[in-house]
This record gives C-alpha cells, structure tokens and sequence, in this order.
C-alpha cells in the first residue's frame, strides 16, 4: 500500500536542495568572503509555478544574486509534489560559511504572488 511520501524522503529532498545550494553558493561566489546565503521558493497553492531567488550576504555587506543551476531545478520540482502533503507553499533556507542550515516554512498559499518577492 503506497501512502505517499514519508517524512524521510522530505527530509533527503531537503538535505539534497542544502547540499546543492552549498555547491552553487561557493562555485558563484568563489572566493569572496561571504556571511550568509539565502534560498526561497514561493509555490502557487495548485503547484503549476514557483518563484524562486538566491541571495549571497558578503563579508562587506553587498548583495548578490545568485543563478539557479539544473539540479537546483529538478529539486524544486520534486519538492512541489512532496509538500503538498505537507500542507506548506514557501521554504526559506539559510546558509552559513560553515555549512550550518536553518529552514523555515511558510503556510500561506497566496505568498506565491506578492509582487514584492524579488525586490531585494
């Protein structure tokens, strides 16, 4: 009996999008000295788009936005079906130049469309 996805496989996909955005965050930023990166992807409530942006903190306070690469792609994509079923519509994660990760998630389903997203 198939009951969906586990909270295991969320916890993979998660550890999979940190990691992914861990690589693209220092092949980017190289070797400027940097204090913290930024990943958020809004979700529409049916799952037909996201938007998402990526934002580099450097150690003299500039921001950078970042590409998004194949593989940050296709984890977003898998993460659209796998939250879902866990009821949220954004994720924001952080990351620090010790590899250290905080997530947080965001349960309203028309964030997705504040046109103020990409503004920073």
């Amino acid at each position: 009996m198939d009951d969906g996805p586990s909270l295991g496989d969320f916890d993979s996909a998660i550890r999979r999008l940190a990691t992914s955005f861990d690589e693209c965050v220092r092949s980017q930023v190289g070797s400027r000295p940097w204090r913290s990166a930024h990943f958020e992807v809004r979700y529409a409530a049916d799952g037909s788009l996201w938007n998402d942006k990526m934002r580099v903190l450097t150690a003299g306070s500039e921001t950078i936005s970042l590409g998004t690469t194949n593989d940050l792609r296709r984890l977003l994509v898998e993460l659209n079906d796998l939250r879902r079923v866990l009821g949220w519509y954004s994720l924001g994660l952080e990351l620090r130049p010790d590899g250290s990760v905080e997530v947080g998630y965001g349960y309203d389903p028309d964030a997705v469309n504040d046109p103020s997203f990409f503004d920073d």
